[in-house]
């Protein structure tokens, strides 16, 4: 009987309540629209923030076909061929330094008139921060053959300019320092093969003056070799030989023939080199894949919403509770 009585209470309770907050439906009403159209207000008040994201990845192998003469020849002097994956690594390493978002930051009209109050100082310390913004993610932890490049920034298409001259400067550097580190190469390989042959022809005079000085004037080689082998042999290493033996004729010939020599493979590949500097590559393929806004408006409104329901009926409860 007493729980009949206390389940016949709760109702009465709940009935009451529910009368309450009907009462004050029109206050309940009036708090959400209230609070929402505050709330709206302040969104578009509100600056807009937008993730703008971009995908690179290594171009394919036959665009460097043209480069492997020139692998070839510097083979001897570097451990890095140039190919998509060495290409590539490099591009990410020229974006990881941030040296090129600052610059592009720098110089863009957007970023100028947002810092043009700050002193000289706070200018870099916010042109830090925006780069610090620019994210590179790896997408293929095995391999490093696809980042995404992940930029936030307030207007979407200003965004998307910003990344695009980040991406394209990166590539231009790329390029420059390439070609610059190639025709160093090509300039060192060539001073080394100069110091060689000079070095030879240091030699090859001293053993022509010997030659001289001995009237040894053809090679000697063969016919000394046919005397002290008795037959048992018809050839020898002549590069343990005395070198004098070969006679000056031939040894003052072959001085001619260095000190005239034009080096004519490394002149075709500075040739080469300023035609592959001139032509069109595609060094690293990048495309825009996504630009998200990072304010959620429904989301926002929907709970502007729901605690505006909820002001509304608290507010109703505390000015009814002597009828509750």
């Amino acid at each position: 009987m007493v729980k009949k009585i206390s389940k016949l209470d709760e109702d009465i309770d709940i009935l009451k309540l529910s009368k309450v907050i009907w009462s004050g439906k029109f206050k309940i009403l009036l708090s959400i629209i209230l609070i929402t159209l505050l709330t709206f207000v302040y969104i578009n008040q509100k600056i807009d923030n937008y993730e703008i994201s971009l995908k690179i990845k290594a171009s394919d192998t036959s665009e460097f076909i043209n480069f492997i003469p020139i692998n070839k020849i510097f083979k001897e002097y570097s451990n890095s061929p140039i190919n998509n994956k060495t290409i590539f690594e490099k591009y990410i390493s020229q974006l990881m330094r941030y040296d090129d978002i600052l610059e592009v930051l720098r110089n863009n009209d957007g970023v100028k008139n947002k810092i043009s109050q700050l002193s000289k100082k706070e200018k870099e310390e916010v042109l830090h921060g925006i780069a610090s913004s620019f994210k590179i993610i790896n997408l293929d932890l095995d391999k490093s053959s696809e980042f995404i490049i992940k930029f936030n920034w307030e207007d979407k298409e200003q965004g998307i300019q910003i990344i695009k001259e980040v991406v394209d400067l990166s590539l231009m550097n790329l390029k420059k320092n390439l070609f610059r580190e190639l025709n160093s190469t090509s300039q060192i390989v060539k001073n080394l093969m100069i110091r060689r042959d000079t070095s030879r022809v240091e030699y090859l005079l001293e053993q022509s003056a010997i030659a001289r000085v001995l009237d040894i004037k053809d090679n000697q080689v063969d016919y000394m070799n046919l005397d002290q082998t008795q037959g048992l042999s018809l050839s020898i290493n002549t590069n343990d030989v005395a070198y004098y033996l070969r006679g000056y004729r031939a040894i003052e010939k072959e001085i001619e023939l260095i000190r005239a020599r034009q080096y004519t493979n490394l002149n075709e590949l500075k040739s080469q080199l300023l035609k592959m500097q001139n032509k069109k590559i595609n060094w690293v393929h990048y495309f825009f894949i996504q630009t998200n806004s990072l304010n959620n408006t429904n989301l926002t409104l929907l709970l502007a919403a729901c605690f505006g329901l909820v002001i509304g009926v608290v507010f109703v409860l505390l000015s009814n509770k002597e009828k509750i």
